[in-house]
């Protein structure tokens, strides 16, 4: 009989909530014991573990709490006892700031490693210089940013825009972290670049395939590549980074990207694609304006996001179409998307940067019911986690788990509820080592690492984050700056 205990092979916050999941192959009853031991044996801490079944058939699992475990140190572990079964779990440590501190060094290496230059591409075939814009047959320099892959690939902003948030959100941890400010300016840098006609265009090129070809981002946000709304993020990320790194270039920049999008159709003509803006391109509008509102205090951006917050609340409550064509009521389901809920993220946002305003008693209480809405569905899993939401590919579930922590603890700041932080760290749990197949998936961080390795390719670099449901993937920029985002928020 297979008889597992999963925990955090990191390590879990001092102050925090702490969880481990024993997964049997069989039932040993209705409850079990459980220890929490150091490295001579010694027992530090006892709790009682409860069964809890998702369905009747398949392995059971016993959920132990051990919150009120106040020990600090790196040789703990969990021994636990069920009928006649005895297993332990993987060491692991326990202290105050503890996953900002052993694993922020590894994906910030990661990310340094995945700069897209000629030196470190390892693709299949000859590298490629970006970036050629067939429209005018012209070349344009866009050089920089990170391979969306590891290694090999493009690269594009939606990805890197999750590299580009984090590194914002560990400076405001961290202001004088050396790996921190270097990758700020590497991709401050490429950002400004990315503005391919500035000062007389806003208009920001989105990515770049693998013949070095540009795709700019087209009228709505909409360009060939997946998740185009990240795109429209720009203007929030010149805002935020030209403020940590005093570059007022990167901020006129932002400005001249928000008067071409800010209506959601390019300067350059709705087109046939265009039309009314999504809620995920109306979110992410939304924190461009407030983020620029933020930075020059200019009255019409705040007006833009008082529009975009009016219209995001306001379309909360609509049915929701699913895809067999019935309407699903249910508050917020129109803001459950593959990709993070910009809605949920914009608001948040909105009402940590104008705590004052009018509209923000509002927007948090719809941040709060969103989230309390996923705490809820959360329950019931023995892990802590929500159902993953429909259409994620194989590849991106641990970006997203890593995504629904980040957002969790984002609306923690505005909301003041714990629940949200519970939920964060339960996704962060799963990512390194409480999940079924007990592995660490970020590289090099844990008791037990497989990544790619494990499917019988190279392994995957350290400080990669691997899906344990496609780990012959190559891990890519984005799931590590999720990552980044939200243990620099613990």
């Amino acid at each position: 009989m297979a008889l597992n205990v999963l925990v955090n092979q990191v390590g879990y916050e001092r102050n925090g909530p702490k969880r481990f999941v024993a997964r049997s192959d069989e039932n040993l009853g209705p409850s079990a014991r459980f220890e929490v031991t150091d490295a001579t044996g010694r027992t530090l801490f006892e709790g009682g573990a409860e069964r809890v079944d998702r369905a009747a058939a398949g392995p059971c699992h016993y959920v132990g709490r051990f919150g009120a475990f106040r020990h600090t140190g790196g040789d703990f572990q969990i021994r636990f006892e069920a009928g006649n079964e005895v297993a332990t779990s993987y060491r692991f440590g326990v202290g105050t700031s503890i996953l900002w501190q052993l694993t922020k060094p590894l994906v910030l290496q990661f990310i340094h490693e995945a700069r897209a230059t000629r030196t470190n591409y390892r693709g299949p075939g000859p590298w490629k210089a970006p970036g050629i814009l067939d429209e005018d047959g012209r070349f344009y320099d866009v050089g920089g940013g990170w391979f969306d892959r590891g290694l090999m690939g493009s690269s594009s902003l939606p990805q890197a825009t999750r590299a580009l948030g984090a590194l914002t959100l560990a400076h405001g941890r961290d202001g004088r972290d050396p790996q921190v400010q270097a990758e700020m300016c590497w991709g401050g840098e490429w950002l400004k670049r990315l503005l391919i006609q500035y000062p007389s265009s806003g208009r920001i090129a989105a990515g770049v395939d693998a013949e070095g070809r540009l795709r700019l981002l087209g009228p709505g946000g909409l360009d060939s590549g997946p998740e185009p709304e990240m795109g429209l993020l720009a203007g929030f990320l010149c805002a935020k980074l030209s403020e940590a790194l005093a570059d007022t270039g990167l901020l006129r920049r932002g400005e001249r990207f928000w008067e071409e999008y800010n209506t959601g159709h390019s300067a350059a003509g709705p087109g046939p694609a265009a039309g009314p803006p999504t809620d995920q391109q109306a979110a992410a509008m939304l924190m461009s304006d407030i983020a620029l509102h933020v930075a020059t205090l200019e009255p019409r951006y705040l007006a833009a996001a008082e529009r975009r917050v009016e219209r995001l609340l306001g379309k909360a409550d609509e049915a929701h179409a699913m895809p067999d064509g019935s309407q699903a009521g249910g508050r917020f389901r129109r803001w459950e998307t593959p990709g993070v809920s910009l809605p949920a993220a914009a608001l948040a946002e909105f009402a940590a940067s104008v705590p004052e305003h009018p509209h923000t008693p509002r927007a948090k209480e719809a941040v709060g019911a969103f989230l309390d809405a996923r705490v809820e569905a959360a329950r019931a899993d023995p892990f802590g986690l929500t159902p993953p939401a429909a259409g994620v590919a194989p590849g991106e579930v641990a970006m997203r788990r890593a995504e629904e922590a980040w957002l969790a603890l984002a609306a923690r700041r505005v909301t003041s509820r714990n629940e949200y932080v519970e939920l964060a760290t339960d996704a962060l749990n799963w990512l390194l080592g409480l999940n079924p197949s007990n592995t660490c998936l970020l590289e090099g961080a844990g008791s037990r690492t497989g990544g790619r390795g494990a499917s019988g390719k190279a392994p995957a670099p350290q400080g990669a984050l691997v899906s344990p449901e496609a780990p012959a993937d190559i891990p890519g920029i984005g799931a590590v700056g999720a990552y980044l985002a939200a243990v620099a928020l613990v």
